[in-house]
């Protein structure tokens, strides 16, 4: 049992510090000469981190059976676009069957976070929500209240996917802390105006609430207030959100995007076979992971990677709607993954990719997209040792008074 708790230890570190290298080095994107190579660099150094480790310490012969079949049909797809890399120039061919190659392994790697105990996993996801938060009050504290919208080089799209993934991460973890964390990572979203990440925390905590107590009084008292906020503060509320202002620019949000949307739709219908993952430009995708989707893997592999990404969510509010357990923790687990799935799938729409190497939305929508939906004997075991200690008179000594009811 040491044994194991020392290699989660070891998978939960490797993680947080890819979560770091994933957000801090954006504070230094004004220092890249000519292009992200500087920050895609700490990106791949994460990456290159975590993945071995995850390998090692986690990978058992029995995780390929533990995904259920939409998420099976993904990694297919994904294994037969390979041969839509045959195309153009040799060096650009070997760089897309390597990037290729990287996403199936990420994919993998992240989804031995789900095969600790689930005490683990929310220890590991509530110190990634840690991670970006710091790195956004950080950021302000080294460049100050934003102007326009930008926190220093920090692009406000960038910030605010960061503060998105803090927020639904944080739900993960009960207490005052973690509560305080959301309203931080919330009102920091507000600061720069991102409003598909404010648009997405309220979806990841509405889902969350709804799904974990529908039946309490805080609920209603909420939602009463929110009624009461959007009437007394209309005007302010609009402003943030600034849905009617074209001069907001095609990297904003809701507006300013038909023309980039039109013309990778035109791509699209040029390259109905799909062009493979990572060849398309950033231009081409018209800034949303859905159509990038569509562009790289054609347009029946993209929809049928589609498909089963609704399908994985719809399953996950199924499961956080009917599956109620007698320890809330499990509970609180599956509202708060079922949030998230909803919030992100949302940004995805005014985010440039569904799945990435190199950003917080698509390493999160990726790390709770592919959760194993069953479990090991090991945490099978874990689990049930876990609640006769946590129905006994002496608590787990693993339990922590935040988690208590």
């Amino acid at each position: 049992m040491n044994v194991s708790r020392h290699r989660d230890t070891i998978l939960i570190v490797s993680f947080l510090t890819w979560c770091v290298l994933l957000s801090f080095p954006l504070m230094a994107m004004e220092f890249r000469i000519g292009s992200d190579s500087q920050v895609v660099l700490y990106q791949l150094l994460g990456a290159a981190l975590y993945l071995p480790v995850a390998l090692m310490v986690r990978l058992s012969g029995d995780l390929i059976g533990r995904y259920d079949y939409f998420q099976i049909s993904i990694f297919v797809i994904i294994f037969l676009s390979l041969g839509l890399q045959l195309h153009d120039d040799a060096v650009l061919v070997a760089v897309g069957i390597a990037y290729t190659v990287a996403l199936i392994a990420t994919i993998v790697a992240l989804s031995l976070i789900f095969t600790m105990p689930a005490e683990a996993v929310a220890r590991c996801l509530g110190g990634a929500a840690v991670v970006f938060v710091v790195f956004g009050v950080s950021a302000i504290a080294l460049f100050g209240w934003p102007q326009g919208r930008q926190v220093g080089p920090i692009h406000p799209n960038f910030f605010g996917s960061v503060m998105l993934s803090a927020f639904i991460f944080s739900q993960f973890r009960e207490g005052a802390f973690f509560l305080l964390l959301r309203i931080i990572a919330f009102g920091l979203a507000i600061a720069v105006s991102t409003r598909f990440a404010l648009i997405g925390s309220l979806l990841a905590f509405l889902v969350f609430e709804i799904t974990y107590n529908p039946f309490n009084l805080k609920l209603l008292l909420l939602s009463l207030l929110a009624v009461a906020c959007f009437l007394v503060f209309n005007q302010q509320i609009v402003d943030v959100l600034a849905l009617d202002d074209p001069a907001r620019g095609v990297g904003s949000g809701f507006t300013g995007r038909d023309e980039e949307w039109a013309f990778a739709l035109s791509e699209i219908a040029d390259n109905p076979f799909g062009m493979g993952f990572k060849r398309p430009s950033a231009v081409a995708a018209g800034h949303n992971g859905y159509l990038k989707i569509l562009l790289e893997f054609g347009i029946i592999g993209g929809g049928l990677i589609i498909a089963a990404v609704v399908s994985i969510v719809l399953r996950a509010l199924f499961e956080a709607i009917v599956n109620f357990r007698e320890d809330s923790r499990l509970r609180r687990f599956a509202s708060a993954r079922a949030g998230g799935l909803v919030a992100l799938l949302f940004a995805t729409f005014f985010q440039p990719q569904m799945f990435n190497l190199g950003d917080v939305h698509g390493i999160s929508l990726m790390l709770l997209l592919f959760r194993p939906g069953r479990s090991s004997a090991r945490q099978t075991e874990f689990s049930r040792r876990e609640m006769q200690l946590w129905n006994s008179p002496v608590r787990a000594p693993f339990s922590s008074p935040g988690d208590q009811k």
